[in-house]
């Protein structure tokens, strides 16, 4: 059984970007998935959105793309490995 923790939403108001409070919240989730002995974070985002180098600058993958019949939006999904894959 793998066990991670899903990331739904990170929304942090534009204003405020770029001042480290993603990477803070960020930080949070990865320390209780780690106390949950998660193996792996799972996060997506639409793809109109500005998230996807900030995903990446933290060491997300992209996992996969797909394309969503909500708003005609295609939606990128990303994954990061807590521990060390053998």
């Amino acid at each position: 059984v793998l066990n991670v923790t899903v990331i739904d939403l990170i929304w942090v108001p534009e204003k405020f970007q770029r001042q480290g409070y993603g990477r803070s919240i960020l930080s949070s989730i990865k320390k209780f998935a780690h106390l949950k002995k998660c193996e792996k974070l799972l996060a997506s985002t639409f793809e109109h959105q500005k998230s996807h180098d900030f995903w990446q600058n933290l060491g997300f993958n992209v996992v996969g793309k797909t394309n969503s019949s909500f708003q005609e939006f295609s939606i990128t999904y990303y994954e990061k490995n807590l521990y060390p894959v053998n």
